[in-house]
C-alpha cells in the first residue's frame, strides 16, 4: 500500500513499502563534499598553473575567436535563463546575475570582434597595440561580471537586514548595467588602447588583478550566506566564482601575449567558469520542478483522501438514515403505547397506537403536556 509523501527520487509513481529506499546522502556530508570540491578547485587550478607558465605553447587567432564566439552565447544563454527565474521566482539574486550575464554578454561579443583579424587592424596599428586591446577588452568583460555579482550579494545582504520589505529595483538594474555596458564600449571605442600589457614587468597583465578582487569578495559573501549547502544554483555559482578568481589571480595577469599558455588556458577556464554558472541554472530549475511534481503528488494524494473520507461519510449517512427509518417504521408500527416527553412533559413525539387509543390527533398533540393527558 502506498505510503503518503514516499516518493521516487526521479518524482516518479509512489514508492511502496518493500520498495527499498532511495539513498539520500545526510546533509552535514553534502556540505563537506561541497566545501571540498570548493577547496579541490583552486588547489588544482593553482598546480595545474605551473606547467602551463613553463609551457611553450602559442596557438592560431582561430581557437580564441571560437572561445570569444562560445563565451559569448553561454554569457547571453546564462543571462536570459536568470531573468526567466527572476520572474518566475521572484528572486533578487537572479536579476543581478541575469542583467550581469546579458551586459557581459555584449562585452564578450565586443572582445571578440575587436581582436579577430578582420577588425583587429582598424583599432590597432601594431602588435603592441593589439596586445593592449585585447587585454582592455578582455578586463572589461570580467570586470563588469565580478563588480554585478558583488553587488548581487551586497543586495541581498541589505534586503536581509530590511527583513524582505525591500523589493529588487528592476529597473534601476537595467538602467545601471545598459550604461555601464554603453559606457565600457564607447571609451574603448574612442580612446587609444595603451596601458594594458607591460612586457618588461613580471606581471604582464596588472589590471586582471582587480576583476580578481571581485570573484574574491563575491566568493567569501556567497560562502557566508551559506545557501550553497542546499541551493544548487549558489554551489555551482561559489565553483565558478572559485574558477574566475584563481583565473585572474594566477593565469591571465602573466599571460606575455597573445595567444600563448596562459592566454589560451584563460579563455577555456572562462568557458568553464560559465558553464559551472550554467549548470547551477539548470540544476535549480530541475529542482524547482521537482518539489513543485512531490507538492501536486501531495496535494493530489490529499485530495483523494479527502474524496475518500467524504465518501465514507456519505456512506454512514446513508446508513444511519436508512436506521432512522426503520427504527421509526418500528415505533410507528408498534402495538404497545410509546411516547416520549421532555423534561418539563411536553409530549415529543407518540405512535399511532398512542393516538388511536387515547383519540388525539396530531394538532392537539402540538404543545400538549403530559400531565395533561393524565389528569
Amino acid at each position: 500500500m502506498p505510503r503518503d509523501g514516499d516518493l521516487k527520487s526521479d518524482g516518479g509513481s509512489p514508492q511502496s513499502i518493500s520498495d527499498p529506499i532511495p539513498f539520500e546522502e545526510p546533509s552535514h556530508r553534502r556540505h563537506e563534499n561541497r566545501a571540498a570540491a570548493y577547496g579541490a578547485v583552486v588547489v588544482v587550478l593553482i598546480a595545474a598553473a605551473v606547467p602551463v607558465h613553463a609551457s611553450s605553447w602559442s596557438s592560431a587567432w582561430g581557437l580564441q575567436t571560437i572561445v570569444g564566439v562560445v563565451a559569448t552565447i553561454l554569457a547571453f544563454a546564462i543571462g536570459a535563463l536568470a531573468l526567466v527565474g527572476f520572474y518566475s521566482r521572484q528572486r533578487g539574486i537572479y536579476l543581478y546575475i541575469g542583467t550581469g550575464f546579458l551586459g557581459t554578454g555584449v562585452l564578450e561579443a565586443y572582445h571578440a570582434l575587436m581582436t579577430s583579424p578582420i577588425v583587429s587592424g582598424y583599432f590597432a596599428q601594431t602588435p603592441a597595440e593589439l596586445v593592449d586591446l585585447s587585454a582592455w577588452s578582455w578586463t572589461a568583460s570580467r570586470l563588469f561580471l565580478s563588480l554585478f555579482i558583488y553587488v548581487s550579494w551586497l543586495a541581498w545582504r541589505k534586503e536581509r537586514w530590511a527583513k524582505g520589505r525591500l523589493q529588487s529595483p528592476e529597473r534601476a538594474v537595467y538602467v545601471t548595467a545598459s550604461l555601464l555596458t554603453l559606457t565600457i564600449l564607447v571609451f574603448f571605442t574612442i580612446t587609444p588602447a595603451s596601458g594594458a600589457h607591460f612586457p618588461d614587468f613580471f606581471v604582464h597583465r596588472p589590471a586582471e588583478f582587480i576583476p580578481a578582487f571581485f570573484f574574491i569578495l563575491g566568493f567569501g559573501g556567497y560562502w557566508n550566506k551559506a545557501a550553497w549547502k542546499e541551493d544548487p544554483f549558489e554551489h555551482w555559482l561559489l565553483i565558478a566564482l572559485a574558477i574566475s578568481a584563481v583565473t585572474h589571480a594566477v593565469y591571465i595577469p602573466f599571460s606575455s601575449g597573445l595567444y600563448d599558455a596562459l592566454y589560451d588556458a584563460s579563455g577555456l577556464l572562462k568557458v568553464l567558469s560559465y558553464l559551472a554558472v550554467l549548470v547551477g541554472l539548470l540544476s535549480s530549475v530541475y529542482d524547482t520542478f521537482r518539489r513543485e511534481e512531490q507538492v501536486f503528488v501531495q496535494v493530489r494524494r490529499a485530495n483523494e483522501a479527502l474524496g475518500r473520507e467524504v465518501s465514507v461519510r456519505r456512506e454512514a449517512e446513508r446508513v444511519l438514515q436508512q436506521s432512522e427509518m426503520r427504527l421509526q417504521d418500528f415505533l410507528e408500527n408498534a402495538n404497545d403505547l410509546i411516547q416520549s416527553t421532555a423534561p418539563d412533559g411536553t409530549i415529543l413525539y407518540v405512535n399511532r397506537a398512542w393516538k388511536e387509543t387515547l383519540g388525539y390527533t396530531n394538532e392537539q398533540l402540538r404543545g400538549l403536556k403530559i400531565f395533561d393527558v393524565i389528569h
